[in-house]
């Protein structure tokens, strides 16, 4: 993270110039489910893919049934 920092730092300093000793840099660390696009929450969307993925593979599984 603190490399993160002086490197969004040293790119504020480009259009801003010299930036004060006491500038700070904020990082939010979103919960998945606060943010997303489209009206679907990335959280949604990261579940929904595994709930298909898990019938894609039940249902490859039941093709050879009965054995």
């Amino acid at each position: 993270m603190a490399a993160y920092i002086q490197v969004v730092s040293a790119a504020m300093a480009v259009p801003l110039g010299e930036l004060h000793e006491t500038s700070y840099v904020i990082v939010y660390d979103d919960a998945a489910a606060a943010w997303g696009f489209g009206g679907t929450s990335l959280e949604h969307r990261f579940v929904a893919d595994r709930i298909g993925e898990a019938a894609r593979s039940s249902a490859a599984d039941t093709r050879n049934w009965p054995l």
